[in-house]
Formats: structure tokens, sequence, C-alpha cells
């Protein structure tokens, strides 16, 4: 994943260029070959965290036609209709050269790298980057294993893209930030589509888990600075704890409002009097303050594992109330933590936005608050401020809207039989 800051655009066909006095950023993926399903290792190091990364800073996106149905159902792009991209590709400095490649005499054609496999010439190694020792081969350097064809992925450079801008000699808007990934390990193994290794995003959309969770699993294990291992046991213990944290936090505050008055609020946000002063409200205030702040660190370096573990901590400040107690012995302090707690809940569907967007869409439908009208921490619009204050946020007299789990936990015996159904061989 890359990111540049905007210069001088180039405007030879209507291009969308940057605008003057803001921060123009234009993020890009290496791109997954289109003939076969991408598998989780593909898609975490490539395009979901280019997708979680461009919508924090800006939530509107493209995809191509390659990988469409998975991309999808894993909602990470808006699907673009096909000759929706521009159309001009601009000529580049590219050289021709002359290479051998096998010939198959029954298929009648030559062989690309990713129809051939076979072993690397160092012992025990194998296929076209060697994930043992890291040498980058061709189809001719390989020993041969007769009769076994595969498709495999082979290694986008992150060289090529900045060389090839420079080799046009013009003003290109050149590579400021590199995000790059570790290994994302399967049960103690490297995926590999060669070896068998891996689970397809077609196998994760035929679990009926819903794609939200597998992104937020997938972006919390994502191998920054290290491999990361996807175990079921993991996904299982990471489910709940999603459920648990941010799920029934949601839940919590949004069905103490929405129970009738005398019970609750009639769905109905309260007022807050006294916010400032009122020493539980102050206390979220100057702990989600310093949370965001980390927040917006860690998203402005890319650092996306981080910026997520960051949003679910601020689930915590919040779910320590008794809201059933204070709504006895203290109305009107209830009502001031009832309209902070309710402003958390809309500040998180915003910071998780980049992660889980289809939830923070459900929870701001639940809020009854526009879908298209959000806070951004990445532009200079001054809402890191407004984080600080959470009771602001929604107004009193506010009515939201219906209610509905955002999650479902996974039972022993599902994880169990996920986990046999897609062993590794």
């Amino acid at each position: 994943m890359a990111e540049t800051e905007a210069g001088e655009g180039r405007n030879k066909q209507a291009a969308v260029l940057p605008v003057a006095g803001r921060r123009n950023v234009l993020v890009t993926s290496a791109l997954l070959y289109v003939d076969n399903v991408p598998h989780l290792g593909n898609l975490v190091g490539c395009v979901l965290s280019a997708d979680a990364y461009a919508r924090y800073c800006r939530p509107r996106r493209r995809v191509r036609h390659g990988h469409r149905e998975v991309y999808r159902w894993f909602d990470h792009f808006v699907a673009a209709a096909d000759g929706d991209l521009p159309g001009h590709i601009p000529e580049v400095a590219l050289s021709e050269r002359t290479i051998q490649q096998l010939y198959c005499s029954s298929c009648q054609r030559f062989l690309a790298g990713r129809l051939v496999v076979g072993s690397c010439p160092t012992e025990g190694c194998g296929y076209d980057q060697c994930e043992k020792c890291g040498e980058l081969l061709n189809s001719i350097g390989l020993r041969f294993e007769p009769n076994d064809c595969y498709n495999k992925i082979g290694v986008l450079r992150l060289v090529m893209f900045p060389s090839t801008l420079l080799g046009t000699g013009e003003n290109w808007t050149l590579l400021k930030t590199i995000s790059v990934t570790e290994y994302l390990n399967y049960e103690s193994g490297k995926f590999s589509k060669a070896n068998g290794i891996d689970v397809f995003g077609n196998d994760a959309k035929d679990t009926n888990i819903p794609p939200e969770v597998w992104r937020y699993y997938l972006l919390a294990n994502r191998p920054e600075a290290s491999d990361t291992q996807f175990t079921w046991t993991d996904l299982h213990a990471k489910l709940n704890k999603l459920v648990n944290k941010f799920g029934n936090f949601i839940n919590r505050v949004l069905s103490f409002i929405a129970k009738p008055e005398g019970t609750g609020y009639g769905s109905i946000i309260p007022p807050a009097t006294n916010a400032e002063s009122h020493p539980q409200s102050q206390a979220i205030s100057e702990t989600v303050g310093k949370l965001v702040d980390q927040y917006i660190d860690a998203m402005d370096k890319v650092k996306l594992k981080q910026g997520l573990k960051i949003a679910i901590a601020i689930c915590s400040e919040g779910n320590g109330s008794q809201f059933w107690k204070l709504y006895k012995q203290d109305p009107p302090g209830c009502a001031t933590v009832m309209k902070t707690s309710v402003g958390l809940v809309y500040l998180l569907a915003c910071l998780l936005e980049p992660f889980m967007p289809s939830s923070s869409k459900q929870v701001l439908q639940q809020l009854n608050l526009c879908l298209e009208e959000h806070l951004s921490f990445y532009d200079e619009k001054g809402e890191r401020d407004k984080a600080k204050r959470p009771w602001d946020l929604i107004p009193s007299g506010h009515k939201i809207g219906k209610l509905a789990p955002l999650f479902k936990g996974l039972d022993d015996s599902t994880v169990k039989g996920f986990k046999e159904k897609l062993a590794v061989s």
C-alpha cells in the first residue's frame, strides 16, 4: 500500500486534481492476479489494508471487475461498473526483452510462471518467490514436478511503480509512504495456494460469518511488524471480544434510552446539564480525548492494527456505567451520563468506519442519523476537539431509530467444524 502527497497534478483528461490548501492523498495497493480467488493473506496484505486507510482519509472507493464478487461481499469498495475507471493510460518508459518460457505441447501455448509448479534450486525451497529463502525465480530455473498445474500469486515489486513514474521524465507526485506487511500464517503454516494451505475469499464467504467480522479479525491481526497467525480458535476469541466490548456497549446504551419513560427515556436523547463539571462525564472526556489523539496518530502513520485497538478501547470507558442505578438515585446525573454515552456510540461508529463500514452504517441507522455525515479525523475540520465533548455530539431531543444486535457469537462446535472442513492437508 502506498500513499502520496499530491503535488502538481496532470490534467490531459478531466482528471481528479488536488484541491489547493487541503491535504490530498492518493492511496494505491498491490493488484492481485485476476485469474484466481484471493485468500485471506492476499486480502489483508493488499486491498483490505489500502481500503481501511482510504476510508479513514475519505470514504469513497472504486474497484475494477476482477475480484468483484469477493470484494462486494467483503465490503472492500463500492463496486464500479465496467469501464467506470479512467480509460486513459499514460505512455511510460518501458523496455521490451525476449525471455525463455516453458511450452505446453498439449495446450499449444507458452506457460506463464503462475501455471508452472516446481522447486527452488536451493534444497527445500520452492515456487516463483521462494517462501523459505526469498529468492525470486522464473519457471526456467525451477526443478520440475511433472503433471501438476497450479495458479500462484507472484510478488508485485514496490520499486516498479515509482520507477515507472520517474521513467516518464514528467512531474508526477512520488511516493511518500509505503506500508507493507509480513506474512499472515495459517494454523502454523504459511498461506500457499500451491501447497493447498489457505482460506480463500469464497471459503470465508461460505462460512456465513459476516464480512465485518472477517475485516475486524484480519485488521486486528494485521502482520505489521512481524508474521502473525490465523487460527480458528483465535478468530473465535476475537469475535467474542468484539461482541462483548463493542456490540454489548452499543446495545446497553441504546436499549436503555429506548426503554419507556419511567424506566428509560422513550427513545429520546436526554439533556446533559453541567456535563463539563460532572465527574463521570469529565473523566470520560479526558480519557477518550487522549485515545482519539492516539488513534489519529496511529492512523496517520498507517498503523491500522494499533488504530483499531485504540478505537475498541474506547468501549471500556462507557461500559462501566450502571445506568439503572443512576436513573433511580441521580436522574439529572444519569441523563448527563446517558447523553455522554450515546455520544461515545456515535464517536465509535465514526472511528470504526474504516475497519467495519457496514457495522458503522448500522449504528448510524440505529441512532437515526444521516449515513453520509459523520466525523472525519483525517482532514482539518476540528473534529478532534468535538470528540473531547461527546455529550455535544448528538442534540437533546433527538429520537433514535430501531435497534438490532450488531453481531452474533459462534459456538465451539461451529468453529471446530470450520477448522476440520478447511484443515491443512
